[in-house]
């Protein structure tokens, strides 16, 4: 079983003075092939960034994520990260759009046709392979994204919030097409959100993430049937053990931020000198 794994991976950012800023620490964490675990936690606590690693996008200053027990140092077609905004190239249809990776994979054109045809599909999208991305409304975009991605055949899909964007209703819908996405394909989900239903309704497993510098602080199996009832008492029993969880760090972050902000001036005659360190 092919399991991605960050093992004791810290994350020092450069800073002035040479004392770099810590955005994880120590994080350890395995997900197993096929697997669909959710990472949660306040804003600014590196989520992203163990993403990153993961996808060889940026190196961890300590520590090390394997997949396969081979280490990971840079980017490669077993692992494809989806962003917040979809970056699709305006100019091509969706069509190529999909196809652009496949265009470097050595496959025939009939077989990249057949692959993408396959993916649109998959994501609802077949009647608009022809159209070119401002066509298309939002969530549509996203779809493409979607099967830009799947379309080189990765291992593991790393997905940076990928509907945070996204009205109400449309979130929704996205929620239903990865899910199908995943149940067909079997690609090892890690999935990055700040919303606790989504985690809930999507994920096998939730990782718990503190306020910045990022730790893992528990992870909660959703031992829950698909497709998920919100209204199913196990599910609002989770739910307040990850909210409180959120509220908890996300206070634990504002307070330090309110801390730094509020910090007297002394007095003395290095007082401006304290208000400017502060402002």
């Amino acid at each position: 079983m092919r399991t991605l794994r960050w093992e004791g991976v810290s994350k020092y950012w450069p800073a002035p003075g040479g004392e770099g800023v810590p955005a994880v620490l120590d994080v350890d964490l395995a997900v197993n092939a096929g697997e669909f675990v959710a990472l949660i936690g306040p804003s600014g606590c590196g989520k992203t960034t163990l993403l990153e690693i993961a996808a060889g996008l940026e190196s961890p200053t300590s520590g090390c994520v394997t997949l396969d027990g081979k280490a990971i140092d840079g980017p490669g077609p077993d692992r494809t990260l989806v962003f917040q905004e979809h970056h699709l190239f305006p100019w091509l249809r969706v069509r190529s759009n999909v196809a652009f990776g496949l265009r470097f994979a050595g496959l025939s054109r009939s077989d990249r046709k057949k692959r993408v045809d396959g993916l649109l599909s998959a994501v609802g999208l077949a009647g608009v392979a022809d159209k070119l991305p401002p066509q298309l409304s939002g969530g549509m975009r996203q779809r493409v994204a979607l099967a830009r991605a799947l379309a080189v055949g990765p291992e593991v899909l790393l997905l940076d919030e990928p509907f945070a964007a996204l009205d109400f209703q449309t979130r929704i819908l996205m929620q239903r097409y990865l899910l199908a996405v995943w149940q067909r394909f079997g690609t090892t989900m890690v999935f990055v959100t700040h919303q606790v239903d989504e985690a809930l309704l999507l994920a096998d497993r939730v990782a718990l993430v503190s306020a910045g510098p990022g730790r893992l602080l528990e992870e909660i199996a959703i031992d829950l049937p698909r497709p998920r009832d919100p209204a199913d008492p196990r599910f609002l029993k989770l739910r307040a053990q990850l909210t409180s969880h959120l509220e908890r760090e996300v206070m634990a972050a504002a307070d330090e931020g309110m801390g730094e902000l509020l910090l007297p001036a002394e007095e003395s005659e290095h007082g401006i000198e304290a208000h400017e360190r502060v402002f």
